[in-house]
């Protein structure tokens, strides 16, 4: 391992917030992370960045700002993404720890509005927050959040365990207190894709406090085309949420946490069958698109699942033709509103 930026011989002043990012293959994202950092409201941060390649292009993109002291750069041989996430943990020395993806951003308000909180109640473990969805294609936001994508349920502030085995999502930037993050044992891969999820889980287990604020404080870049959506990934990833929550859920023995459980299996198992059903549909295997619509049907009857099972049982040309233009209209809407807000913005 490899460590660029201060040493014992030039000490820097103690961050109050460490942003631990782990890079890799993110080489045109990377720099637009950096700037989001720099462009904080607040100063008292650090930022770690881990070349998990390692890759000379990440490393010579993060040298560029090392003459900043408040940013520093680890290189290391591939260990995934909690490998690379707990070696910047293991060099972090902020108060409150925070993942950022290398190919995500912070809005300039993130580390004033998040450490904030933090500062005014030492009750408070971890605050969780809001993202603009940004496509990955065009660079433009969408037009739902990370959460109102995932949830229309009534907001509260306070997240407890029976909400997450409810299914609740939670945006995976939160801002963790170093001793809520210790309890939950850092990022781990067991099991794999599902790291925020399970440290989240074993903070609440444990007996910690998380809260959600509705503040959209970073650009998540959602990218349909993503491996995340490949079926095989989609399987293991439902593999793993299934397991974690199923631990969490037996470890309480609470009745409600139980009864959250079947109701968050099934919603989980819905979201995953309509994704895989997505991705079987544009790939052209109609009969597998239509098999995992039935198996969406039958976790949660829904108006959605119900059109899309319909659709490929009678009029799968149909959907060929609307599935597109709807993607189209969708992406033009986001463009036209970017454009509106810009104008707005620039008088």
């Amino acid at each position: 391992m490899q460590l660029t930026g201060p040493t014992e011989a030039s000490p820097v002043p103690t961050p109050a917030i460490s942003i631990l990012s782990s890079a890799y293959r993110t080489e045109d994202k990377l720099e637009a992370m950096i700037l989001s950092v720099l462009a904080q409201t607040r100063s008292d941060w650090e930022l770690i960045v881990v070349d998990n390649g390692p890759s000379d292009t990440i490393a010579s993109i993060v040298q560029r700002y090392t003459d900043d002291s408040r940013i520093r750069l680890i290189r290391q041989t591939n260990s995934g993404v909690s490998g690379g996430v707990n070696a910047a943990a293991a060099q972090a020395r902020g108060t409150y720890l925070v993942v950022l993806h290398s190919d995500d951003q912070l809005t300039p308000e993130y580390c004033s509005r998040m450490g904030g909180i933090l500062d005014d109640d030492p009750a408070i473990d971890v605050v969780c927050c809001d993202a603009h969805l940004i496509s990955a294609s065009t660079g433009e936001p969408l037009h739902h959040s990370f959460r109102t994508n995932l949830a229309n349920r009534r907001f509260t502030a306070r997240v407890t365990l029976t909400d997450l085995l409810a299914g609740r999502p939670l945006y995976y930037v939160g801002a963790f207190r170093r001793a809520a993050w210790a309890a939950g044992g850092g990022y781990s891969s067991d099991p794999p894709n599902i790291e925020d999820r399970l440290l989240y889980l074993r903070i609440l287990g444990a007996g910690g406090s998380i809260v959600e604020i509705p503040d959209r404080l970073s650009r998540y870049m959602l990218d349909d085309n993503s491996a995340t959506y490949h079926p095989d990934s989609s399987r293991q990833m439902q593999r793993s949420l299934e397991q974690v929550h199923v631990e969490a859920a037996r470890a309480s023995g609470r009745p409600q946490d139980l009864a959250a459980l079947e109701v968050g299996l099934r919603r989980s198992r819905y979201v995953q069958a309509l994704r895989r059903a997505r991705f079987a549909f544009i790939a052209g295997d109609v009969s597998e698109a239509r098999t995992e619509a039935r198996q969406a049907l039958a976790q949660r009857w829904t108006l959605r699942a119900g059109a899309v099972f319909a659709g490929l049982t009678v009029a799968p040309g149909v959907l060929r033709l609307v599935h597109p233009t709807k993607r189209m209209m969708t992406e033009r809407f986001a463009s036209f509103g970017a454009r509106t807000v810009r104008r707005v913005a620039s008088r």
